[in-house]
């Protein structure tokens, strides 16, 4: 039997060399070629960004220049609030406060299927007993448990259909609502002054010409502040007495005059860029001299 003798393995000093050489090599090539390892960003705000999307229910050609929100279609809103708000309901819901803890619905078929007078039932199949006979057959336990809920059942489904509707209805009005603005004598904008000085030096005209009679007489003055709406055509939304004189002759004196002066110039295009209705605030005074004004 002859025996293998296996030569070991021997590691020379150029071996070394050559495994140094190569990693050095490999090293430098690392340092060249900018190659990083780096672990993944774990910041929280990344992972954790959020996008707020409204729906528009109303749609115009015309871009808004800058959106509060973002949504599948470009709309132009208006309103009476300096702050962006989110439309939502102030309605509560009429729902009672007491529900049972345990209701169990019945299938959609069930209740779209209408009730079948047991009487009649009976009348069809069995032939032999009087129409006019009283019914003295009681109602299955279980049958005058469900019919009050599904009642409960369609009546809350109706009161959810009224409140979407509602909804719905504010959502459309809010979109659709005019750009109002109020203007006062204390202005700073120029085409607000250049309006506002032709709007009062026509009501003031039309006043003096059409000065009560009966203040005349009586000897009546005052003063009092009227909010007049102006609508983009010059025409007037409406008339809106803030402060009364106490007289509600002269009070009915400034609407009249208001009246007959309308309509009023249209509203300029620099007015027209942020306002739909410009709403004109002022104190009319009706002095005893018979003379009236406004400031």
């Amino acid at each position: 039997m002859e025996t293998i003798q296996k030569n070991p393995v021997v590691i020379t000093n150029a071996d070394r060399m050559s495994f140094s050489l190569f990693l050095a090599a490999a090293f430098h090539v690392l340092i060249l070629l900018g190659i990083t390892f780096a672990l993944p960003d774990k910041v929280a705000d990344k992972y954790e960004r959020t996008l707020d999307v409204v729906l528009a229910t109303q749609f115009t050609d015309e871009r808004p220049d800058e959106a509060d929100f973002i949504g599948q279609a470009d709309q132009l809103g208006g309103g009476e609030s300096d702050q962006v708000e989110k439309i939502s309901t102030t309605e509560i819901t009429p729902f009672p406060d007491e529900v049972p803890n345990e209701v169990s619905q019945p299938p959609e078929a069930e209740i779209l299927k209408p009730k079948v007078d047991k009487q009649q039932v009976l009348l069809t199949e069995e032939s032999q007993f009087d129409a006019n006979e009283p019914d003295t057959q009681q109602l299955d336990p279980q049958d005058a448990q469900e019919a009050p809920m599904v009642d409960s059942i369609y009546q809350r489904s109706m009161e959810i259909a009224s409140i979407t509707a509602q909804l719905e209805a504010e959502r459309r009005n809010a979109a659709k609502k005019p750009k109002r603005r109020q203007v006062s004598a204390s202005i700073h904008r120029a085409s607000d002054a250049l309006y506002l000085d032709a709007w009062r030096r026509k009501i003031e005209r039309i006043g003096n010409v059409n000065y009560p009679e009966k203040a005349k007489r009586q000897g009546i003055y005052g003063s009092l502040t009227l909010n007049v709406s102006i609508n983009a055509d010059g025409t007037v939304n409406r008339i809106l007495v803030i402060r009364s004189s106490g007289h509600k002759l002269l009070d009915d004196a400034a609407i009249r005059i208001v009246r007959l002066a309308a309509p009023f110039a249209p509203l300029t295009n620099d007015i027209l860029v942020d306002t739909d209705i410009l709403e004109i605030i002022r104190v009319w005074q009706f002095l005893p001299n018979n003379r009236m004004n406004t400031n």
